[in-house]
């Protein structure tokens, strides 16, 4: 009586992996007659992709555009053709160690910044993680022949990773009115 045992035991946690999960994304209108004098200054707006990670760390996942090197395309996967004084749009787009990306886009003879969408990967609040973008535009985009009236819709394709590698794609637009 009074004695102990001492045994070994071996715990296996099995997890599971989810997948990211698509809800609404938060889509905008800007302007271009709010800029200074119709095309210069900033505007900034932000926004949810709907692209939500169940993952208890941001760790391993990733937010990125569908793009064609440097050029983003649309839903379809046609490139974006914008100009901006009548010159074709350049385009840098930066990726982060952290797995986010930037996009520039820029008057391709004078450098002049036109927009920038940057996306991030923050905490949703309730353990899990989510996509945001920030779009801010900086000066005019050309509205000839593109969208309907004096709009320019822009569609962004996002594709959500895991640290499993599983994805979910969304899209979300920003439409930029003529000044």
């Amino acid at each position: 009586s009074g004695g102990t045992v001492t045994q070994n035991v071996v715990i296996t946690v099995t997890g599971t992996s989810d997948a990211p999960t698509v809800s609404a994304s938060e889509d905008f209108v800007v302007s271009e007659e709010d800029l200074t004098n119709g095309n210069s200054g900033a505007l900034i707006f932000t926004g949810d992709v709907g692209l939500n990670f169940n993952d208890y760390s941001s760790a391993g996942l990733s937010a990125k555009l569908k793009t064609s090197g440097a050029i983003p395309l649309d839903p379809s996967g046609a490139l974006f053709d914008l100009s901006s004084d009548g010159v074709p749009m350049g385009y840098s787009l930066l990726t982060r160690a952290d797995g986010t990306q930037k996009l520039t886009g820029f008057n391709f003879r004078t450098g002049e910044i036109a927009f920038v969408l940057d996306l991030d990967i923050v905490a949703d609040g309730s353990g899990g993680f989510k996509v945001v973008y920030s779009f801010e535009l900086r000066g005019n985009l050309d509205h000839l022949g593109i969208g309907a009236g004096d709009s320019i819709p822009l569609d962004f394709t996002v594709t959500a990773k895991n640290s499993a590698g599983e994805t979910a794609e969304n899209t979300f637009t920003v439409t930029i009115n003529d000044d």
